[in-house]
């Protein structure tokens, strides 16, 4: 993997800027994830947008994911949250092809969903999807995706919202809601 470039994430708590330090070419690529409770919608944007340039650098050789990129980041620049989650498809699906970039397109898709989300809802609404996004543990997105979905109250675009972040990971609402509406049966609850 010599020739990538490596990048550092670090989201400063005490203040709202977010920073990447490039280096010389690496073997791997990091980032740390922000708190997804606390952290802006600007600070998970910004720090998503610079995922994805390294991403782009990582991938200046396959066209395909370099269009998913600029799709991305277009959609993220025009505060669309809509079109960022549709732009998301197939985007670690086309990573795969580039040594080391599965990672940061994980991490971007991670901090898309999440910004995304904090575009149409109250955190203290979301807590349980944003907790289940923090840990990668998508069995819990889908269950709690399914939960916020079912409570009803929502708009239009706030469902589009959910559903994109399912959609992102590969969940299927229609039938994440179906096995958590079959659970609440099976245990009376």
């Amino acid at each position: 993997m010599a020739g990538m470039t490596g990048v550092a994430a670090h989201a400063k708590s005490d203040s709202s800027l977010v920073t990447v330090a490039e280096s010389a070419p690496a073997t791997e690529a990091t980032v740390k994830i922000p708190d997804f409770q606390t952290a802006s919608g600007s600070q998970l944007s910004t720090l998503a947008t610079q995922v994805l340039t390294s991403l782009g650098q990582m991938a200046a050789k396959s066209p395909a994911l370099v269009e998913k990129i600029n799709a991305v980041k277009t959609a993220l620049a025009g505060n669309q949250a809509n079109a960022a989650l549709s732009s998301l498809a197939g985007l670690s699906a086309a990573a795969k092809s580039v040594p080391g970039a599965e990672d940061l397109a994980g991490s971007a898709t991670q901090l898309v969903s999440a910004w995304a989300l904090k575009q149409g809802f109250d955190t203290a609404k979301i807590s349980g999807v944003l907790g289940a996004l923090q840990k990668q543990d998508f069995a819990a997105l889908a269950a709690q995706g399914a939960s916020v979905l079912g409570k009803g109250g929502l708009t239009g675009d706030q469902q589009g919202l959910v559903k994109g972040v399912l959609n992102a990971y590969g969940i299927d609402a229609t039938k994440a809601a179906g096995a958590a509406g079959a659970l609440k049966g099976l245990f009376g609850k």
